[in-house]
């Protein structure tokens, strides 16, 4: 929250605004300093933005942005932030690109990816290796749950461990683990899904984004700036995609991702239960 009301501060009309990382974050936040007559300069290491997203709908984004008023650098890192210490606009930033590049700002926007705070959790016990791994049901440990960006459940419908940073499947883990809290035996095994506001672009995702799978376009109506699309990895679909079309991107999940009949349906696998002997930590209240 403080993160955010400073970042208020700085988003006034005229306001040079560099914007380091081309993620979910850096062109939401893009899109919102354009609406506020900010000045944006988004740098990204990838070739697009939203590249998770794959060439087609990345490019589409970068497009948009562009088309929108913003400077897109792709393809470039920050090597360092200087103030411009003496000159007459004195306490504003020049960011210096790896290529040499200088831009000048006002503020400055780092969202390049975010890693698990579990170093309170070192000496636990607990399995660490990427957040906190639990098994279907969220459990860590006896007695212990995790959910949120910081967990790493078993997903018996891809047969192994996810650990998502959407809003969606964090409400999905609370569920889960309150049930188990109070005594049930239940397993997540939804269909991941997010979505993402591109300023007047809604892109909603259902599944889960495999590195290597390819995006193919299925319908198409450019008259409503509208597509859908499905990722599939060796032929098999892995998440679908809606631009500006949540309605058949709920169409999509039904008849690609759940839907028993379908022979592209994945096939769940067993939950997994933890292994015998699973550690009890020891927890200690935080500071």
């Amino acid at each position: 929250m403080d993160d955010a009301r400073a970042l208020a501060e700085q988003l006034r009309p005229g306001r040079r605004v560099v914007i380091v990382g081309g993620g979910f974050l850096g062109t939401e936040t893009a899109w919102t300093a354009l609406a506020l007559g900010c000045e944006v300069t988004l740098v990204n290491r990838a070739a697009t933005p939203l590249a998770v997203l794959g060439d087609h709908v990345g490019s589409l984004v970068g497009e948009r942005l562009r088309a929108a008023g913003a400077a897109l650098l792709t393809g470039r890192t920050v090597r360092a932030v200087h103030q411009q210490d003496g000159l007459p606009e004195a306490g504003r930033l020049t960011v210096l690109l790896n290529d040499g590049t200088r831009l000048p700002a006002d503020a400055v926007l780092g969202a390049i990816g975010s890693v698990p705070a579990t170093d309170w959790l070192a000496s636990t016990g607990l399995d660490l290796s990427d957040g906190v791994r639990c098994d279907a049901g969220g459990r860590a440990a006896p007695g212990v749950y995790a959910c949120g960006d910081v967990a790493s459940w078993y997903h018996p419908r891809h047969g192994g461990h996810l650990r998502l940073e959407h809003r969606m499947h964090a409400g999905e883990q609370a569920r889960v683990v309150a049930a188990n809290l109070l005594g049930g035996t239940e397993v997540l095994n939804s269909v991941p899904f997010f979505w993402t506001d591109q300023g007047p672009h809604k892109i909603v995702v259902h599944g889960l984004l495999t590195p290597g799978s390819d995006f193919k376009p299925l319908e198409v109506d450019p008259e409503r700036d509208r597509f859908t699309g499905v990722y599939r990895l060796d032929g098999r679909p892995v998440a679908v995609l809606a631009w500006n079309s949540p309605e058949e991107a709920l169409r999509l999940r039904r008849e690609l991702l759940t839907d028993p009949r379908s022979a592209d349906a994945p096939t769940p696998a067993a939950p997994a239960e933890p292994a015998a002997g699973m550690p009890v930590p020891e927890l200690r209240q935080a500071d």
